[in-house]
Formats: structure tokens, C-alpha cells, sequence
């Protein structure tokens, strides 16, 4: 290298060294001197011969869209306010904005939650104290709560179930006497959860079926009860959910209407198992099991009359219906085959 070209480079790195030493200390202006441990600051290995066959690219100045960042008086860092907001208010001992936060676990966001369900009473239960936002949003399902160790005191988890049960239990100002809460419209609908009765006695919730008896019944599907009519008005009880609707026909508790789309809808599963080659997928029988179970002939019909809930005796009925239909035509094609045996003889 010439001595030409060993001077520029040296002009060269005193300058890049004394822009990074003015970012480094904001005291030292345009021209000042280095000192020598600012001049150690500088990495050289940062700086680079500029490429003079390369043409330099033009950089556009970045532009942003979002509004300029506010200091508070008194506030410990700057606020950004959000898009689409003018301005923020300002003034003595104003610590900056309180945002609430919309989504998550947050107490107001689940007291907002709440109101917007129509939880009146479960509001008023979490603004008294008596019970948690947290621990509400984990019993209705909208939040997970994270799992322990296992190794600590249980008496947290009994005392939160204990104020989750007298908060569901207990009456409240907010629903009137005559209506049903989200708990006792689910009690008398499906029944209630084991440990978690929805009303203080079995005589309140007959009391509660009686006084609402129609309005439960007029939801109801084709060939389906409330758990509370099944357990204060049946005469039987049905052997598993799916023979509901069979229970129903074989004590004569079905009306018109329900009857007619039952036998329908019966008729049309009996049909689909009687295809050749039908096949019914039982799920996995074993634990151990890796792969689903599929049923063929006689055992695969009755696994699905079984999910079908069919009644006995139309089982029987239409079994025998369709023997005679097929022996029926087993004889017609014999007598066929021996009338066209006999002419060809």
C-alpha cells in the first residue's frame, strides 16, 4: 500500500471514529478531539473500505404512521397513544393512562364478560368479594386455570369450591324468584354435577319443575325429556340415554307427531344395517388397543339397532317382516327357474 493510500485510510477511520465518539458522548461536537479511550470505544473491525465500484443505494427515509410518543408530568417513560386518538389528558400528579386490558384474564375484562351473558348475579358476587373474577371464568369453562404440582396443601382448592357452591346456591337479588338461573336450568335439564347441587333441596327442585314444567317441555326434541321429568314424572326409567325414546313407545308417553318422525327414523337405521357388507365401527374396545374396532354381520346390526336406540319389538316385528319378504322371494325365484327348466325341456 502507498503512502498515498495509507494517509486516506487514516483520514478516513479518524473520521468514523469521531461520529460514533459524538453518538457515544453527546458533549463532543463537530471537529472536537478525541480522547484516547473514546478512540478505544470503536471496534475497527466495524469499519469497512468503501466499495467505489458499487454504486451507494438511496435509502427513503422511513415514515410512521403511528401518532408521536407523549411525556406525562410526573410519568416514568413516554406513552404512545393508540391509533386514532387526538389527544390525552394532562395535568399535576397524572401518572400517565390506566388501559384496560379487553381480552384475557383480567378482572374488569371478566366483569364486562359477564355482564354482556346476563351473570348479574355472579357480578355482584365477584364486586362483593365473596368469590373471584378468576375463579368464575375457570368454572364456566372460559379460562383454564394452570396445574400444580400436587405436593402443596389442598385446603385453597376445597375453600374456592366451597365459595363457588354457595355463590351458584344461594339466592340472588339480581335473578327474580321466578326464573331459573344458568345452574338450575341446567339441573333440571340434564341433572345435576356430582357434589354441586344447583337447589338447597330435592324438594326446591320439584318445586322448581313443576312451576316451569311447560317451558322445559316446549324445547324438547322428538322423543326427548328433561332429566327432572324422568326423575319426578316417568313411570320407568330408561336402561341408557340412547333407549330414551324406546322407553317412551313402550309405555305409550309418545304423541302423534313424535311417533311419526321415531318410526321414521328407526325404519331408516333398521334399512341401513340390512345392506350386504355393512359394517360398524365400535371405537377402541381395549385400552391397548391402536386402531378402531369395525364389526361385521349379526354383531355390527345389533351395535347399530343399539346407538339407534330401536324399540324390541319393532326389532322383532320387522326382522320377521323381512323373513317372510325374502323366503317370499327365495320361492318365487325357484318356481321361476323350474317353470324355465320345464318349457326348455
Amino acid at each position: 500500500m502507498t503512502p498515498g493510500a495509507k494517509a486516506i485510510r487514516l483520514l478516513q477511520f479518524a473520521w468514523i471514529s469521531q461520529r460514533a465518539a459524538m453518538c457515544v458522548r453527546p458533549d463532543l461536537h463537530h471537529g472536537a478531539h478525541l480522547s484516547a479511550s473514546s478512540s478505544r470505544r470503536i471496534n475497527s473491525e466495524n469499519f469497512r473500505r468503501p466499495n467505489s465500484d458499487r454504486p451507494r443505494a438511496r435509502t427513503r427515509p422511513s415514515v410512521s404512521t403511528s401518532p408521536a410518543p407523549i411525556r406525562f408530568p410526573g410519568a416514568r417513560r413516554c406513552v404512545r397513544p393508540p391509533t386514532g386518538a387526538k389527544s390525552l389528558p394532562t395535568g399535576i400528579g397524572f401518572e400517565g393512562p390506566r388501559v384496560v386490558r379487553q381480552d384475557g384474564t383480567s378482572r374488569a375484562y371478566l366483569i364486562e364478560r359477564l355482564r354482556r351473558e346476563g351473570r348479574a348475579d355472579l357480578v355482584a358476587a365477584v364486586e362483593s368479594g365473596q368469590v373471584s373474577a378468576y375463579a368464575v371464568a375457570v368454572d364456566l369453562g372460559w379460562v383454564t386455570r394452570h396445574p400444580t404440582l400436587g405436593t402443596g396443601s389442598t385446603n385453597q382448592a376445597k375453600r374456592r369450591e366451597h365459595q363457588l357452591n354457595n355463590v351458584l346456591r344461594e339466592p340472588s337479588a339480581a335473578t327474580p324468584p321466578d326464573r331459573l338461573n344458568h345452574e338450575q336450568d341446567m339441573s333440571l335439564t340434564y341433572g345435576d354435577l356430582v357434589g354441586r347441587p344447583a337447589f338447597p333441596s330435592d324438594e326446591a327442585r320439584r318445586a322448581a319443575w313443576l312451576r316451569h314444567r311447560d317451558s322445559l317441555l316446549r324445547y324438547c326434541a322428538a322423543g326427548q325429556r328433561p332429566r327432572a321429568w324422568w326423575d319426578y314424572e316417568s313411570p320407568a326409567q330408561p336402561r341408557d340415554f340412547n333407549y330414551a325414546a324406546a322407553t317412551l313407545y313402550e309405555n305409550d308417553l309418545l304423541g302423534e307427531e313424535e311417533l311419526r318422525q321415531l318410526m321414521a327414523r328407526w325404519r331408516e337405521e333398521f334399512e341401513k344395517a340390512q345392506v350386504p357388507g355393512f359394517r360398524y365401527c365400535a371405537g377402541f374396545v381395549n385400552r391397548c388397543d391402536a386402531t378402531a374396532t369395525w364389526l361385521k354381520g349379526a354383531a355390527a346390526r345389533r351395535a347399530r339397532f343399539k346407538w339407534a336406540g330401536i324399540p324390541r319389538e319393532l326389532l322383532k316385528e320387522w326382522t320377521a317382516e323381512r323373513r317372510r319378504r325374502n323366503q317370499a322371494t327365495r320361492r318365487t325365484a325357484s318356481s321361476t327357474a323350474s317353470s324355465t327348466d320345464t318349457s326348455a325341456a
